[in-house]
């Protein structure tokens, strides 16, 4: 028995080191190392893309002045409906209910809210669209590692050695990727635009009605021939009166 307790092989019948162990047991360094590569790539992969959503917003801002009447647009509720498909378009490119964009809706939802109750013209509440942009941009960069606390270990481990297994899985937990198509966002806004401006023809027409003001001027000319009519045969009865 003591002879077949020597033919064992070292670690035979032993449990395997726990990921914890193996973690503690690597280089310090290496964990650096790993960190700066995660951060290095999501802060190449957040300024391309803030690069590309701003274009975005902003080929959206000169449709907005190139219109006939830019001013139609300086109107509460076209900004409310363009910050929700804004924020619905963030929302797509972020995943969703991933970690990440968790974190970065209330900031944006916030920044959205506060331009549409202060600004009063559609070029300034888009230019706030823009910053909102870049603000989420260095929010996500600067909070990244507390963003991502409950993965981080996962990802570090991943990125080990120079290892790029990370990158698949920080793209799972919300990161957009830098082939993103940024003209579906400038799209989406304009359609937004258009369905606003097809509201303003009745909006105006409802006014005139609730002024009680007819504005057909085939209908105001034949109003005041009918006042006319009538003041002539009002006037011929006095002269035979």
């Amino acid at each position: 028995m003591l002879e077949e307790e020597d033919q064992k092989k070292p670690g035979e019948g032993e449990a395997p080191p726990s990921e914890t162990m193996l973690t503690e047991s690597r280089d310090p360094d290496e964990a650096v190392i790993a960190e700066q590569a995660i951060l290095h790539y999501v802060h190449w992969v957040l300024e391309e893309v803030q690069e590309s959503i701003v274009d975005a917003v902003d080929s959206f801002g000169t449709w907005v002045i190139s219109q006939a009447d830019p001013s139609i647009f300086d109107n509460p509720a076209f900004f409310d409906q363009t910050g929700r498909a804004f924020l619905s378009q963030m929302s797509a490119l972020f995943g969703g209910a991933t970690p990440i964009y968790q974190h970065l809706c209330g900031q944006l939802d916030g920044a959205v809210d506060q331009a549409a109750s202060q600004e009063v013209q559609a070029p300034l509440f888009v230019h706030e669209l823009a910053r909102a942009t870049r603000d989420a941009m260095w929010y996500l960069r600067d909070n990244l590692q507390t963003i991502l606390s409950n993965q981080w270990d996962q990802l570090r481990d991943l990125a080990y050695e120079g290892s790029t297994e990370f990158i698949p899985l920080v793209h799972m937990l919300g990161l957009p990727t830098v082939d993103l198509d940024a003209s579906q966002i400038a799209s989406a806004l304009v359609d937004e635009g258009e369905r606003f401006r097809l509201t303003i023809p009745a909006a105006k027409e409802e006014a005139t009605k609730d002024a009680g003001i007819d504005a057909d001027p085939e209908s105001e000319s034949k109003a005041e021939a009918q006042k006319q009519t009538f003041d002539d045969e009002a006037g011929e009865k006095q002269q035979t009166a």
